[in-house]
């Protein structure tokens, strides 16, 4: 009899006790910082050969997420190689590539790829999370 009021003495305790100790483990993430690339000028690029003449233009504004100040500024100290990679980027697409949704999302992801690659070889350090595109026009 002893030995079971022992036993519920100490699993009353550990379940009060628990959900203290998870709560301390718990770490809460810094909050999320964006950075827009300046609007101007926008990326542009001459679109007429891609789009078989039906676009001549694609605009698009980018902006950036991290939650690492750090990684914010070391974007805005490479940020004219960033928009070059991002240039050559868009200008070897083709119609479909950019004419859809799905084509869209895989844009994002090869762009947020592209920028984490300069970073981390200019800096040594990657860090941005997501990438988003503000403004995608074609014109």
């Amino acid at each position: 009899m002893h030995s079971s009021i022992k036993l519920l003495l100490i699993l009353f305790l550990s379940v009060t006790i628990l959900p203290a100790v998870a709560e301390d483990d718990e770490v809460t993430k810094p909050a999320a910082i964006y950075y827009q690339f300046p609007a101007k000028p926008p990326i542009q690029i001459d679109f007429t050969r891609q789009s078989g003449g039906l676009v001549s233009i694609l605009q698009a504004e980018v902006a950036l997420m991290s939650h690492d100040q750090a990684i914010i500024d070391i974007t805005e100290t490479n940020l004219t190689m960033i928009k070059h990679s991002l240039r050559r980027f868009l200008s070897k697409q083709t119609m479909e590539d950019v004419n859809s949704v799905a084509g869209r999302e895989a844009l994002q992801k090869k762009s947020l790829a592209m920028i984490n690659k300069i970073l981390k070889e200019e800096s040594g350090k990657d860090g941005i999370e997501d990438l988003f595109f503000t403004s995608f026009i074609l014109q």
